[in-house]
């Protein structure tokens, strides 16, 4: 018998005319479908991939309501902070970057909400990696002590297990390290079936080394093998937090809504 859990959780907005904020959410904010009941109509939503949000007209509520806020986690938090400055929504707190990591601004709608924007971010001028010219990109694969190193290094690996990291270096259709004066300083490998599909993994860099171009030097030397070498049917995936998104997003990745299943998981349906 499986356990019982909520699947999902929307807002519910008191407004005091459906179709405007409907109109509003799409128009403004961005939100791309959407529903409605009656005519005029007393109830409604709006969605946008995953994320859903409800109305239902009462003038006397929404007016209460006013200042009460929802927060949304996003993706591409510039691009949509520029969106919506070009749509004329009406910014209350511009984006900035909070105490606890999180970059964030605020847009109050029409109907008196606050809607909160929120992702992992850093500032644009924070990102620039400094280039450096003493390192070099060769293509080969981590033997396990530099495995070990640098994922202990970034805080992925805390136990050195030598005949995994050789187990998974067999799976590997393309790999490349960066090294300094010898010495393993990032990697990145290419694992896949050679037919269909490759996925990108272990990217990582040393501590000491990041910010320095390392990171651009990598994927670069990828990005060559990929445009000449794999056939163009192929398709490329990776797994990144999301302020990690627009660097990828440098070397041709875009983002697509998928699902994932870790071993040992029971099914929720």
């Amino acid at each position: 018998m499986q356990d019982p859990s909520p699947v999902i959780a929307e807002p519910v907005l008191a407004v005091p005319d459906v179709a405007d904020a409907i109109r509003y959410w799409q128009d403004v904010i961005g939100f791309t479908d959407k529903w409605v009941w009656g005519e005029p109509p007393t109830l409604g939503a709006v969605s946008w991939l995953g994320v859903n949000v409800q109305f239902y007209r009462s003038e006397t509520l929404a007016e209460r309501s006013k200042g009460n806020s929802i927060w949304m986690r996003v993706r591409n938090i510039d691009e949509l902070y520029a969106r919506h400055q070009r749509n004329g929504a009406e910014i209350v707190a511009p984006l900035e970057l909070l105490e606890y990591g999180m970059g964030q601004y605020t847009v109050r709608d029409l109907n008196g909400y606050y809607l909160h924007f929120a992702s992992p971010w850093q500032p644009a001028e924070t990102r620039i990696a400094q280039p450096t010219a003493s390192f070099r990109v060769v293509r080969r694969s981590l033997t396990p002590e530099e495995s070990f190193r640098i994922g202990n290094a970034v805080g992925w690996t805390k136990e050195r297990n030598d005949a995994f990291a050789a187990k998974k270096r067999e799976h590997e259709v393309f790999s490349l390290v960066a090294e300094a004066d010898g010495t393993a300083i990032g990697s990145l490998a290419i694992i896949g079936d050679g037919l269909s599909f490759y996925y990108l993994k272990d990217v990582m860099v040393h501590p000491d080394w990041q910010r320095r171009g390392v990171g651009s030097a990598l994927m670069q030397e990828l990005t060559r093998w990929l445009d000449g070498e794999i056939p163009p049917q192929i398709m490329v995936g990776l797994y990144c937090a999301d302020y990690m998104a627009p660097f990828y997003r440098r070397f041709g990745f875009s983002f697509a809504h998928g699902m994932i299943r870790h071993g040992n998981a029971s099914s929720t349906d």
